[in-house]
C-alpha cells in the first residue's frame, strides 16, 4: 500500500470534484449525431459549452472552445511602416550563391 499525505488526498479529492462538476455540464452526442450536425455543435461550442462525443456510450472526444481568442486579422496594419528594397528581385552575386552549395 502507498502512503500519500493527507494534502495530496486532499488535492486528488478536489480535483475529481472539478472533473466531475465539468462532465455535468457537458453534453453529450453519439458520434453519428455529431456527424449529423456537426455546424450546430460548433454554434454551442462557440458560446462557451463543450461537447463529450461518445461512440457506443463511450466518451471518446470533447469540442471545447478554444482557451484564447483568435486574434482578428486586419490587414493593411502596417501599410507604410514596411518597405521593400528596389534590388529586392536582383540575382545573388554567385559567391553568395557559391555558399548555398548551388
Amino acid at each position: 500500500m502507498i502512503k500519500l499525505p493527507v494534502h495530496s488526498l486532499a488535492w486528488y479529492s478536489l480535483a475529481s470534484h472539478v472533473k466531475s462538476l465539468m462532465k455535468m455540464n457537458t453534453k453529450r452526442v453519439s458520434v453519428r449525431e455529431a456527424r449529423a450536425h456537426f455546424s450546430k455543435l460548433l454554434a454551442t461550442v462557440a458560446k462557451g459549452e463543450r461537447i463529450t462525443i461518445c461512440k457506443a456510450g463511450t466518451p471518446v472526444a470533447e469540442l471545447g472552445p478554444l482557451d484564447t481568442p483568435i486574434p482578428v486579422r486586419r490587414p493593411g496594419r502596417l501599410k507604410g511602416r514596411v518597405t521593400i528594397a528596389d534590388d529586392f528581385d536582383v540575382p545573388l552575386p554567385p559567391d553568395t550563391l557559391a555558399s548555398f552549395g548551388s
